[in-house]
């Protein structure tokens, strides 16, 4: 059995301090031309494949994502939480909202 799978969580999870409006229309370009060139080699070859995609990113390009792998019996959509907060964190912020 072969199982593919995709994180989709665009570059915001390696920083999250960084986020703004200018860097999430960077990344969300950045992840939305990634998943168009994947699911575009995977439907010429009829590979089917689960994104597990960052609610985050489904709030800011949710339609795009969902025109890309919605049109297509190859494609399951997954939950990849909402974010990437730092549940081991030592920091009491993060402790606090976990």
């Amino acid at each position: 059995m072969f199982i593919l799978t995709f994180d989709v969580e665009s570059a915001y999870a390696l920083n999250p301090n960084l986020e703004s409006d200018t860097n999430w229309n960077t990344w969300l370009e950045e992840t939305l031309a990634s998943v168009t060139q994947i699911t575009q080699l995977l439907k010429k070859h009829e590979v089917p494949a689960t994104f597990f995609i960052v609610g985050k990113v489904i709030e800011r390009a949710g339609q795009d994502l969902s025109n890309l792998l919605d049109d297509s019996f190859l494609f399951d959509i997954g939950s990849h939480t909402y974010s990437h907060m730092e549940i081991l964190s030592v920091h009491t912020k993060t402790q606090n909202k976990f």
